[in-house]
């Protein structure tokens, strides 16, 4: 559901088919991106449509965000990778792994 919040009413329902772990919206309010099982996926919140699904993790996604600027997208899976993506072309940009036994000090 996506709601305009100063008047407080619904504007959006999205009927998604799969678990979502994780949402964010965009800086300029058209997309949104969710976290489904190993992907990321961006929906047009005009129509409500999936724009693209963007693989890359091995595992569930945990969480997503967008830049402030909303040039880059950002997940991070249970499989310890972070993955950065161009917001525009959509196309994977960096990969980082994430040291296990580090990443529970943090």
């Amino acid at each position: 559901m996506v709601w305009e919040l100063d008047g407080i009413q619904l504007k959006k329902w999205l009927t998604l088919e799969c678990r979502v772990h994780d949402i964010a919206c965009s800086p300029n309010g058209k997309t949104i991106i969710t976290a489904a099982y190993e992907n990321v996926i961006v929906w047009d919140l005009q129509s409500g449509k999936q724009q693209q699904k963007m693989p890359g993790h091995e595992f569930d996604v945990a969480c997503v965000a967008y830049s402030p600027n909303g040039n880059l997208i950002i997940s991070g899976g249970e499989d310890t990778k972070i993955m950065v993506y161009d917001a525009h072309t959509r196309e994977l940009t960096a990969k980082v792994s994430v040291d296990e036994e580090r990443s529970d000090e943090l």
